[in-house]
């Protein structure tokens, strides 16, 4: 069906508090970004930490570029063309992946509405109706860490990431062997630094994660500094994943060639869609380095395109953190995420496979 309206609407929700190396998170900004394609509705979502803290896009820049640049690309085309339209956004505008991504959700979404079915058969079939899910733990404090960890392992959960960076190196090592202890030995533990360390720390961080048997440890670097990150990730037993550092494919090219990450984090939004992030995922496989899927602690519409793609993914070898509507104190969906025991359930109905409430998106909207 033809695309005949592209809507934005930006909005904040809360959160569960996060103590991450660059900042306190009590809030995660929004765009949504809803399309009219015939008598089919279709909704994206690009989710950023309060500003632009995490990315160089805020939902302030996100709405901007989509309203002057990206709905003129986009309206007017076949939603079946969404690679099309992928092509013609990263030709015609450079960057603002958060922005690109929301939109091509919700081209896929309006589509699969139209298909009667989910993305992920679009995309080529689903390989897993669940996946495993981590928790994160960011209290910054032992004690509460591990009080958190040996809650939520009681509730079946089998992943655990603590995110650390901004206490000194000792202390965010107290927190991962209060978490391992707490959690037990058959509890996978992961260390989340979002570029807080240098190469000395990350190097003298080795031994004592090795000990508290901690077997992923993502992006201890700052994302530019891939000579580091090299020499890292060939010294070091855990493997390294590549997050803040992965964006384009061709960061993807240049981690591979150059051997500076063993797992790649995919999140849509950094990586400007589904489009992109399943031909990164091909090179990926091409170099063997095995995968998982992050987030920004989407809302249910996010989570749900995230899910559709993991679902699609051949090989999905270190499973997702897809908990935003967990951790977010309101959603926008009347019908939204399942979670049970440790794992979260891929949607099952047409294109996103939620059922978005506008009323909630419209209470929620920036005033």
């Amino acid at each position: 069906m033809k695309i005949k309206s592209l809507d934005t609407f930006q909005l904040s929700i809360p959160v569960d508090a996060e103590e991450l190396s660059f900042g306190r998170v009590e809030a995660v900004d929004y765009v949504i970004v809803r399309i009219e394609a015939g008598n089919f509705t279709g909704y994206g979502e690009a989710a950023t930490l309060q500003g632009p803290r995490w990315s160089e896009e805020s939902k302030e820049t996100i709405n901007e570029i989509t309203k002057k640049y990206l709905a003129k690309i986009v309206v007017g085309k076949e939603s079946s063309e969404y690679r099309k339209i992928v092509q013609l956004m990263d030709e015609n505008v450079q960057g603002n992946n958060f922005a690109k991504a929301a939109i091509e959700m919700a081209v896929l979404d309006s589509l699969g509405n139209e298909l009667d079915k989910p993305i992920s058969s679009i995309l080529g079939g689903a390989y897993r109706d669940s996946i495993p899910l981590s928790w994160t733990i960011a209290n910054n404090d032992p004690e509460l860490d591990a009080k958190e960890a040996a809650k939520m392992v009681s509730k079946g959960w089998r992943i655990l990431k603590i995110k650390v960076g901004s206490l000194p190196l000792k202390k965010d090592l107290e927190r991962a062997i209060a978490v391992r202890d707490a959690a037990g030995d058959k509890v996978s533990i992961r260390i989340d630094v979002n570029q807080g360390w240098k190469l000395s720390q990350a190097l003298a961080a080795l031994e004592p994660l090795g000990e508290a048997s901690v077997d992923l440890l993502e992006q201890p670097l700052p994302k530019w500094d891939l000579v580091s990150a090299s020499i890292l990730a060939q010294k070091s037993r855990i493997p390294v994943a590549a997050d803040e550092s992965l964006c384009t494919i061709h960061d993807a090219v240049e981690l591979a060639h150059r051997r500076a990450a063993g797992v790649f984090a995919y999140k849509l939004t950094k990586m400007g869609g589904i489009t992109n992030a399943q031909v990164i995922n091909s090179l990926a496989k091409a170099y063997q380095i095995p995968s998982y899927v992050g987030c920004m602690i989407e809302t249910s519409i996010g989570t749900a395109a995230y899910l559709n793609f993991a679902a699609a993914m051949s090989e999905l070898d270190y499973g997702c953190e897809l908990f935003g509507p967990m951790r977010i104190k309101e959603d926008v969906v009347s019908k939204g995420i399942e979670y049970h025991n440790g794992n979260v359930m891929v949607p099952k109905g047409p294109g996103l496979g939620v059922k978005v409430d506008d009323r909630k998106i419209e209470n929620l909207q920036d005033k």
